[in-house]
C-alpha cells in the first residue's frame, strides 16, 4: 500500500475540482479498509481528491486522539507519582514517630522499674526502722520494769536513803528521768525516721502511678500513629499499584500506537488449515495454565517451559495454522528486557484460519533476533515464526501463549474488525490490568468474537504436562 506521507504531498498540491461529496469525519469508521483502497490509487484518487483530504483529516484526528489519550496517560502518571512520593514521605515521618514513642515507652519502662526498685528499698528500711522501734521498747519496757521491780518499798528506801543529802536524792531521782527521757526521745526520733521513709514510699508510688499512667497514654498513641500508618501505607500500596497499571496501560498504548501506524495491505485471502491447531513447540513442560498464576494473580494464556532435565531457550516456535501476522516485535534484549514490548518482550501476533474458524495468536517472550515474520507476512501451519526466549516480563526462557476467538468469516473482515477496533495486542478483550478480560472469557460471554479462550483446553493439555 502507498503511503500516506506521499498522498499528504498530492493533496497539497494538487486543485480540489473533484464534484463527490464532503463528508464528516465520523463517517469514515468502519470504512478504513474501503478509504485505504480508494485513496491509495491515484486514478480513485484523482476522481475523489475532497474525500481522500477529508480521509487524511480523519487520520491525522485519530492520531492526534491516540497522542491526547497518551498524554493523559503521562499525566496521571506524574500525578500519581507526586502523590507516593508525598504518601511516602507521610509514612517516613509517621514510622519515625512511631520509632520515638516506642523509645519513650522504653524510657517509661526504665523508669517504672527504677521507681519500683526505690520502693522496695523503701519498704526494706521502713521493715527495719519498725524493727528497730520494736526492739528499742521491748527494751525500755523491760528496763522500766526492772527497774520498777529494784525500786520496790526497801529497795526504794535504800536508795533514798543511800543518799548522803537531799541534793544527792534529787540527783538519783533526775538521773533516772533522763535515762527514761532517753529512751523515749530515742523511740521518738525512730517513728519519725519511719515517718519520713513512709512519705517516701508514697511519693514513690505517686510517681510510679503517673509513670504507669503515661505509658499508658504512649502505648494509646503509638496505636494511633501505628493505625494512620496502616491506612497511609495502604495508600501507598494501592497508589503504587494504580502507578503500575497506568506505566502498563501506557505500554500497551505506545505498543498500539506503533501497531497501527502503518496499515497492512492483506495480498491474498488466507486458506483454512485443517485437522486443527497444531502445537507451537515441539518439546515442552507446561508451567502455567490459564486465568491464574499458580502462586496468585492473573494469567492470561499458557507457558511452555522446558521439559526437566533439557533447554528451551532457542527453541523454534511453529504457526499453529495458516493466518496473516498482524503486528510482532523482535527489539527486545532476550533477558532483563522487563516492561519491553507491553510486557510481551519480543511477539508474534497473527490471525488463523483453521477449518472456517477464525482465531487471533499472541506468542511472546521470544529470543531477540528470532522472530522470522513481521506484519503482512502470510504464514502457513508449521511455518517457524520464532525461537522461545526470556524477554519481556519473563524469569526463566518459555513461550507465553494466548488464544482468542475472532469468528467464523475470514482473516481479512478479522483483521479489518480488529483495525478497527483499536488494532490493540490483546484482540480488544483487555489486558490482566483492565478490569473486563475475564468477563470476555469465550465461557463467559460465549463464542462471540472476540473472547479468549482457554489454550489449555483447545489443546488437551493442562498443568506439568510434559511433551518430550
Amino acid at each position: 500500500m502507498k503511503k500516506f506521507m506521499t498522498l499528504a504531498l498530492v493533496v497539497f498540491i494538487a486543485t480540489f475540482t473533484s464534484n463527490t461529496y464532503v463528508y464528516s469525519t465520523s463517517s469514515f469508521e468502519g470504512r478504513e479498509t474501503e478509504m485505504d483502497t480508494m485513496c491509495s490509487d491515484w486514478e480513485t484518487y484523482s476522481a475523489n481528491r475532497t474525500l481522500c483530504a477529508e480521509y487524511k483529516t480523519y487520520l491525522e484526528q485519530k492520531k492526534q486522539e491516540a497522542n491526547n489519550e497518551l498524554n493523559n496517560i503521562k499525566g496521571s502518571i506524574n500525578d500519581i507519582q507526586g502523590d507516593i512520593n508525598k504518601d511516602t514521605q507521610s509514612l517516613n515521618e509517621l514510622q519515625n514517630r512511631i520509632t520515638d514513642i516506642e523509645s519513650q515507652i522504653k524510657k517509661t519502662d526504665s523508669q517504672i522499674a527504677s521507681t519500683e526498685s526505690k520502693i522496695k528499698q523503701t519498704e526494706e528500711e521502713i521493715v527495719v526502722k519498725e524493727k528497730d522501734i520494736e526492739e528499742k521498747e521491748v527494751r525500755v519496757e523491760a528496763y522500766m520494769i526492772n527497774l520498777q521491780s529494784s525500786l520496790r518499798v526497801n529497795s526504794y528506801v535504800e536508795f533514798i536513803m543511800g543518799a548522803e543529802d537531799f541534793s544527792e536524792v534529787s540527783r538519783r531521782i533526775a538521773g533516772i528521768s533522763q535515762i527514761n527521757e532517753f529512751n523515749q526521745e530515742l523511740i521518738r526520733q525512730l517513728n519519725e525516721e519511719k515517718a519520713v521513709l513512709e512519705e517516701t514510699k508514697l511519693s514513690l508510688e505517686f510517681d510510679k502511678e503517673n509513670l504507669v499512667t503515661m505509658r499508658a497514654d504512649q502505648v494509646t498513641q503509638k496505636s494511633q500513629v501505628e493505625e494512620l500508618a496502616r491506612v497511609a501505607e495502604q495508600r501507598v500500596t494501592a497508589l503504587r499499584s494504580a502507578y503500575a497499571a497506568l506505566v502498563a496501560e501506557q505500554e500497551r498504548a505506545l505498543e498500539t500506537q506503533r501497531i497501527v501506524s502503518e496499515r497492512i495491505q492483506i495480498p491474498t485471502p488466507v486458506e483454512p488449515s485443517t485437522g486443527g491447531l497444531m502445537l507451537p513447540v515441539s518439546s515442552f513442560r507446561i508451567s502455567e495454565v490459564q486465568w491464574y498464576y499458580t502462586d496468585g494473580g492473573k494469567h492470561m494464556g499458557v507457558d511452555f517451559a522446558r521439559v526437566p532435565g533439557s533447554s528451551i531457550l532457542g527453541a523454534s516456535i511453529v504457526a499453529p495454522a495458516n493466518g496473516l501476522v498482524i503486528a510482532s516485535n523482535s527489539g527486545c534484549a532476550t533477558n532483563g528486557s522487563f516492561g519491553c514490548g507491553s510486557g510481551f518482550g519480543n511477539y508474534v501476533l497473527m490471525i488463523m484460519n483453521v477449518n472456517g474458524q477464525i482465531y487471533g495468536g499472541l506468542f511472546g517472550h521470544m529470543q531477540q533476533g528470532s522472530v522470522t515474520v513481521r506484519a503482512g507476512s502470510s504464514v502457513s501451519q508449521g511455518q517457524k515464526i520464532g525461537a522461545v526466549g526470556n524477554s519481556g516480563n519473563s524469569y526463566g526462557a518459555h513461550l507465553h501463549m494466548e488464544l482468542y476467538y475472532l469468528g467464523s468469516d475470514s482473516v481479512t473482515a478479522a483483521y479489518n474488525r480488529w483495525y478497527d477496533r483499536g488494532a490493540n495486542i490483546n484482540f480488544n478483550t483487555g489486558s490482566a490490568s483492565y478490569g473486563n478480560e475475564y468477563a470476555n472469557r469465550c465461557s463467559v460471554k460465549g463464542k462471540v468474537d472476540p473472547c479468549r479462550l482457554d489454550v489449555a483446553q483447545e489443546y488437551g493439555i493442562y498443568k506439568d504436562y510434559v511433551r518430550p
